[in-house]
């Protein structure tokens, strides 16, 4: 799918602007307002492209059961995290997560703790 993707030049533009600063930035990209930027920037150019290739319905199922798994291995995890921490006694943890995560798993937890009265003391890594 994303093969494909890099085939137009407005998302392999895209994807090589990330590439360079994850190179040449590290961490400190990947836990930027800039690289969360770049990331939305290229699920807009993928919903666009989809738009764009409609007649290609293998790559539209390919895309929705994509994100559909993505949203829920995120929505697993933070309920995994509040699931064992309801249960289990600890004073930090870790919890390491790819970039491209990173802004709807902090979004996820602020709809979570607005709704629910168990609360975790979370703290992101940000530059």
């Amino acid at each position: 799918m994303f093969d494909t993707f890099k085939k137009y030049y407005v998302y392999k533009k895209l994807d090589d602007e990330q590439y360079k600063m994850t190179a040449r930035d590290g961490f400190a990209f990947l836990n930027s307002n800039k690289c969360e930027e770049l990331v939305e920037k290229k699920k807009i150019t993928e919903k666009y492209l989809m738009e764009f290739m409609m007649s290609n319905n293998l790559l539209f199922r390919i895309y929705k059961l994509f994100y559909e798994e993505h949203e829920k291995r995120e929505n697993d995890m933070l309920q995994n995290i509040y699931d064992y921490s309801k249960e289990h006694c600890y004073d930090k943890a870790i919890f390491t997560i790819g970039a491209g995560h990173r802004k709807s798993i902090m979004q996820k937890i602020r709809d979570y703790e607005k709704n629910e009265k168990f609360r975790l003391n979370w703290t992101f890594y940000t530059n």
